[in-house]
């Protein structure tokens, strides 16, 4: 199985600002009438958070599935359907 090291920084950047993200809302940091944060760059992650959840999934998705299109690690559905769930 191929390692994707960009796309794996990618991914836990991703993830590091969905955490920043519900941490402004946690604290109420985060003032939604204002738009007032504590730095200019957590601003556009307090703002933006919702794509970095998207750009989260799309990249679990392309790892799962290189993962599960291995050619040496073939399994059925039966077996995929019991990972997953």
């Amino acid at each position: 199985m191929r390692k994707y090291y960009g796309i794996e920084l990618l991914r836990f950047l991703a993830s590091l600002c969905i955490v920043l993200f519900h941490w402004g809302f946690s604290f109420a940091v985060l003032d939604l009438a204002e738009e007032k944060t504590y730095s200019h760059i957590l601003n556009k992650i307090y703002l933006n958070g919702g794509v970095a959840v998207s750009i989260f999934f799309v990249i679990s998705g392309i790892v799962f599935s290189n993962i599960y299109l291995d050619k040496e690690n073939k399994s059925s559905f039966k077996d995929f359907f019991i990972k997953r769930f």
